[in-house]
């Protein structure tokens, strides 16, 4: 699935977002330009920053700066020049280098060239973190150097729950691995629990678009025109046998439904060949893209629109997607601590977790419920922000289409009204979902004085029929919602996938001026 976000992150926005220095951040930057009043413009990694300095120094040449007051216009202290040829970083203040440790020394010279400022406590208690030997040089850096942009604590706990996320970040995977591994076990109780769990990520459930065509043909309602575009659908789908001139009456004769009652697909009921099938749905997504009589396109947008159940039944219960959504989010356990004064809180994924832990006697289930423990945990440190005025939300959440079993990855960031809550008329919303044929796809939806415009990210080439289709439908949808729809953009992946092995996730930085806001899917 997505094992980079960061890099899809990159993709969207401009990432020369705003620098925001604080007292006692170290940084390295190059003096650009001299201005009256000690000012001087620096480069930091290419972005520039003017600041006032204690003691002049030589434009074109690179320093280590302290910061000393980050407020209005940042007063710096020139702490040392920074010597680019140098083959082992250092940084002394007060005649005492900061760090001499290998792991130090790594990290120091990570921080300069990213552009991270850093304090002396974040360089010494990230250095003893990446002394970690079960984690890769690389992951380990990428990790705490994520921490102190985020300005998270360099704690061995997020550490470890960053990493994790890192390393696994598909929920539905470990959390069928673990699944499994209970059911070899005497955990009865256990494995029972984490199957009821599992079967409440039921998705929306779908329906071939052939079978609303094939309901235009049984609706009695359906007028003589109707049910002739019908008939001429199924010509250009080519079903066996049927001409666009075909006789409704001798069609169903010969294709009749043994059920037309029954939940079971009509086209399964209908056409007994496997081969026939996979055709006449190749021949759908070929199909829609031709041209079609006015009625034949109207019968097809409605299929399409029926293509996917507005409702999700889960142990019985019919509830919008949107509530089950909801739902998945307590399953899960995102809300546990929130919710921790509500006695007895109600049973979680992350609660049986937790329990697995402290009561298994196989070594090999608590290591695996303690991997997907770590991963929710790095789901809840990654919604943190260190913005007051913005709010930052991330959740993965395990989902099934059908028989696909995937992880829907949700971020939503926006301005935080005075309740504490995201602004829903000037947001942005982004999902990431891997989908069983359209492999990786991200919705970005932003939204701006209640204006939205949807963007779409796959590797497919852009439906232009199928969005022509889809784009009344979702007018009408927000206009009932007062909400004013823009159109729907369309982009392919570049050549660089954002698939890569490297799964740091790092949200993208929301620069003051933000006035929208993203979810990924």
């Amino acid at each position: 699935m997505f094992q980079n976000v960061s890099q899809v992150g990159n993709l969207l926005q401009n990432r020369e977002s705003l620098l925001s220095l604080k007292p006692g951040q170290l940084f390295s930057g190059k003096i650009l330009k001299h201005y009256p009043d000690q000012l001087a413009a620096l480069s930091i990694r290419g972005t520039t920053v003017v600041a006032k300095l204690e003691t002049m120094v030589n434009a074109g040449s690179s320093y280590w700066f302290l910061v000393k007051e980050g407020q209005g216009v940042p007063k710096l202290q020139v702490v040392q020049p920074d010597i680019a040829a140098a083959k082992t970083e250092t940084l002394a203040m007060n005649s005492t280098q900061l760090t001499t440790s290998k792991e130090g020394q790594m990290l120091l010279q990570d921080l300069k060239l990213t552009g991270t400022p850093f304090t002396r406590d974040q360089l010494k208690e990230g250095a003893q973190l990446l002394k970690d030997p079960s984690i890769s040089r690389q992951l380990g850096l990428d990790t705490i150097r994520t921490m102190i942009q985020q300005q998270l604590p360099l704690t061995k706990g997020v550490f470890q729950s960053l990493v994790a996320l890192a390393q696994s970040p598909h929920l539905s995977e470990g959390l069928t691995n673990l699944e499994t591994k209970l059911a070899s076990s005497a955990m009865n109780q256990s494995s029972q629990m984490m199957q009821a769990f599992l079967s409440r990520t039921d998705g929306p459930s779908t329906q071939s678009p052939v079978d609303q065509i094939l309901k235009t043909l049984l609706d009695r309602n359906a007028s003589p025109t109707e049910k002739q575009a019908a008939m001429a659908i199924l010509s250009k789908l080519q079903w066996p046998g049927v001409a666009s001139n075909s006789s409704v009456d001798s069609f169903l004769t010969k294709w009749m439904p043994t059920d037309v009652s029954t939940e079971i697909s009509l086209i399964k009921q209908s056409l007994l060949s496997e081969n026939d099938l996979s055709k006449i749905h190749r021949n759908w997504a070929s199909m829609i893209q031709q041209p079609t009589t006015t009625i034949e396109q109207q019968l097809i947008q409605k299929a399409v629109k029926e293509t996917v159940m507005p409702h999700v039944f889960v142990n019985g219960k019919q509830m919008t997607f949107a509530n089950q959504l909801l739902n998945l989010v307590q399953l899960v356990g995102y809300q546990d601590e929130e919710n921790v004064a509500n006695q007895p809180l109600a049973p979680s994924i992350k609660s049986l977790l937790v329990q697995l832990m402290g009561e298994s006697q196989s070594s090999e289930i608590r290591t695996q419920a303690e991997r997907v423990l770590h991963t929710i945990t790095g789901h809840q440190i990654q919604s943190l922000s260190s913005d007051p005025a913005f709010v930052q939300t991330m959740l993965s959440l395990p989902i099934t289409l059908g028989e696909w079993k995937t992880d829907l990855m949700i971020q939503w960031q926006g301005k935080k009204q005075d309740d504490t809550t995201i602004d829903p008329e000037n947001c942005r919303l982004l999902f990431f979902l891997e989908l069983e044929r359209l492999k990786e796809t991200m919705v970005q939806v932003t939204i701006q004085k209640k204006i939205v415009h949807v963007t779409v990210t796959n590797h497919q080439d852009r439906p232009d029929a199928l969005i022509k289709m889809l784009e009344p439908i979702i007018k009408q949808s927000l206009e009932k919602m007062d909400y004013q729809f823009t159109a729907v953009s369309w982009k392919t992946w570049p050549t660089e996938s954002p698939v890569s092995n490297n799964r740091t996730f790092t949200p993208p930085q929301v620069p003051t001026s933000y006035q929208g806001m993203d979810i990924r899917i």
